[in-house]
């Protein structure tokens, strides 16, 4: 028994001091997974989406990562996260937008530019080297942070701890609930009130567009046929932009009509319901395709740039976004976004229809040959005893005559 055990322990030990080779991915890196740890080192930027994602590894560019837990150990060049729950726990060179429920910086964070935060709870801990953004129910600022820049902050209470040191500007609504430690070192302090202030539209903006992301990258790595066939859609030199807007305009009105006939029958309350619930994810999933549209479009036909779909995806919602927000000419591309969007999707449930039906067809024609093929059988196989019989009653009567001829 010792023996073994002692032959267990020998062997752990080995298992422990081998190290596990991190591998080098020079190109684009996608995954989804419910439990991912990635320990590699990206030469690229990334989209990682899962339940459990803990990020030990280094991305030298751009960082798209979603899930419920996420928590990030190694080095980031830029963070688009969203989450429930966010630990920032390594190093990320320039710029990092993130929102979730908690988001949480450990003394171990460093960033190197500024930071956008949207959450319910965030703690703040580290070294920051540039100015923060942050709009929540809650900030604390841990003890020991250092905040190299200015931090604009929208929330119902504000905590800063012992030694904190802040070398730029606090700014925070008069409405907050405050609790500023006197060993704090703050710079200079502002308060403002809440209908002046700008910063609650900027974080409401940047959640926004991160759910958008979010729900991109979903689509694309668990449905990514809808992608590549929006893709070649308007690949093709054929496709008729207008005639498309103008098939999404007409759905834009017919399906809500539609619908509010059915609630008002008797007979077809249900599927109104049904059509509705469909109608409202489909207008929020139109400005994402719309946006993958946008992009491809600028990257790949006016930059003729040899980029991946996540790009073209994520660029063209960050740009769709921001253009929406320009007064009179928003709402205009905004309606266009909707309606392109719109009738995208009603092509490719039409192009799912008939492959369907393709797939059926091809599935029935085997079928058939098959039983004429068993009935053409059956027919040569009936007909070659009566060839048989024939040939023996001919047999018969040629022996009869021969015997009488004798």
């Amino acid at each position: 028994m010792k023996k073994k055990l002692l032959a267990l322990l020998v062997l752990l030990t080995f298992m422990i001091a081998i190290p596990v080779e991190a591998k080098e991915i020079n190109d684009f890196y996608a995954t989804s997974d419910d439990n991912i740890k990635l320990q590699d080192t990206v030469n690229g930027d990334s989209a990682i989406a899962g339940n459990i994602i803990d990020m030990a590894g280094n991305i030298d560019g751009i960082g798209f990562i979603a899930g419920q837990t996420i928590n990030i150990k190694g080095n980031l060049e830029y963070g688009f996260i969203a989450g429930q729950n966010i630990t920032i726990n390594g190093n990320i060179t320039k710029n990092i937008y993130a929102a979730g429920q908690t988001i949480t910086f450990t003394k171990d964070a460093s960033i190197g530019r500024d930071i956008f935060l949207a959450a319910d709870t965030i703690t703040l801990n580290g070294n920051l080297e540039r100015n923060i953004n942050i709009s929540a129910s809650k900030v604390i600022i841990e003890n020991g942070t250092t905040i190299n820049g200015n931090i604009n902050i929208d929330t119902s209470e504000i905590i800063i701890k012992d030694n904190v040191k802040i070398e730029g500007t606090l700014k925070y609504n008069n409405t907050a609930k405050e609790t500023i430690s006197k060993n704090a070192q703050i710079a200079k302090t502002q308060t403002y009130k809440t209908t002046d202030n700008n910063q609650i539209n900027t974080t409401e903006i940047l959640q926004s567009i991160l759910n958008m992301v979010v729900v991109f990258l979903c689509i694309t790595i668990l449905v990514p046929q809808t992608i590549d066939k929006t893709e070649k859609i308007y690949n093709n030199k054929k496709t008729n932009y207008l005639k498309n807007i103008g098939i999404g305009f007409l759905l834009l009105i017919c399906i809500p009509l539609i619908s509010i006939l059915l609630l008002v029958s008797n007979i077809g309350v249900y599927l109104g319901l049904i059509i509705a619930g469909l109608y409202l994810i489909a207008l929020y999933i139109s400005f994402i395709i719309s946006g993958f549209i946008l992009g491809n479009l600028l990257l790949k036909k006016l930059m003729n740039l040899n980029t991946n779909k996540y790009l073209s995806g994520i660029i063209g919602i960050i740009l769709l976004k921001l253009l929406m927000l320009i007064p009179v000419l928003g709402t205009i591309l905004g309606l266009i976004a909707l309606t392109l969007g719109l009738s995208t999707i009603w092509n490719l449930v039409q192009k799912y229809d008939n492959n369907q039906k393709a797939i059926e067809k091809q599935e029935e024609t085997p079928k058939k040959d098959t039983k004429k093929e068993t009935i053409v059988e059956a027919k040569v196989e009936n007909k070659k005893p009566r060839t048989n019989k024939t040939q023996s009653s001919k047999t018969k009567t040629n022996t009869k005559k021969t015997n009488k001829e004798k």
